[in-house]
């Protein structure tokens, strides 16, 4: 997947620099709808097959603004999962609501086509803990990291199959790099970094992890797009993630 990169020091000062020449910054709402649309297509190459998987991420992102720097604070709300295997996982809304908000500064660039927004990478983590951006994900469902965030008795979160749960630890990593639409809205592209871990699943005939697993092994990412919409909410500083749905 595509690493998430962050702004830079002298992008703070190209800011500051163009601030003082353009004073129309766009004005941004206190809340937002954050939609992702990611597209990934992947050749098996055990089957010699192609796949397209895709995922929608929906999440609530408060703004606070002064100037051209922008506090952005990510709260997850909901995951729409492409089909594993040829069966349909889901994540409850309910369980995506219980990771801990992420926050990232973020600067409106005036750039040559218009004022830009372009942030920091947020770092959400679901099922782990105390995991620093650079260290990897625990592998073992047993390390103190890894938390029953669901309340299910079961390692991490889970991923309710037809026929299974399976028991998951996750983090992305992603930074927005957009443009105003007139209409209050941001839309642009995603820098976007997700590692996956299974930790176990409810089903003993099944092993997902080893599946999982062999899959990865045979599997190589072709091509990827990840795209955002920040649509404003009504809701203000008062918008939870019932808003953020709504509109979904």
């Amino acid at each position: 997947m595509m690493g998430a990169s962050g702004c830079t020091a002298p992008l703070e000062a190209e800011v500051d620099a163009q601030a003082s020449d353009h004073t129309e910054l766009p004005t941004m709402a206190a809340s937002y709808g954050l939609s992702i649309h990611s597209t990934v297509v992947t050749h098996n190459e055990e089957e010699g097959t192609q796949a397209t998987l895709e995922t929608h991420l929906f999440s609530l992102v408060q703004a606070t603004q002064i100037g051209a720097e922008v506090a952005l604070t990510l709260q997850p709300c909901r995951v729409l999962l492409p089909p594993a295997g040829g069966h349909q996982g889901t994540v409850d809304d309910s369980t995506m609501q219980l990771a801990k908000p992420s926050s990232a500064s973020a600067w409106l660039v005036n750039a040559e086509a218009g004022y830009q927004l372009h942030s920091d990478a947020f770092q959400v983590l679901l099922g782990v803990e105390n995991v620093a951006p650079d260290e990897p994900l625990p592998t073992e469902g047993d390390d103190e990291r890894v938390i029953d965030i669901d309340d299910d008795d079961a390692p991490g979160f889970s991923v309710h199959f037809s026929i299974m749960r399976v028991y998951s630890g996750l983090r992305a990593f992603q930074s927005l790099s957009g443009q105003p639409m007139g209409n209050g809205q941001f839309a642009g592209s995603v820098d976007l970094e997700v590692e996956h871990v299974i930790y176990g699943d409810s089903n003993w005939l099944v092993d997902a992890k080893g599946l999982a697993e062999e899959a990865a092994s045979n599997t190589m990412v072709v091509s990827e797009e990840h795209s955002f919409v920040l649509s404003p909410l009504d809701a203000g500083e008062a918008a939870s993630c019932t808003d953020v749905l709504a509109v979904q």
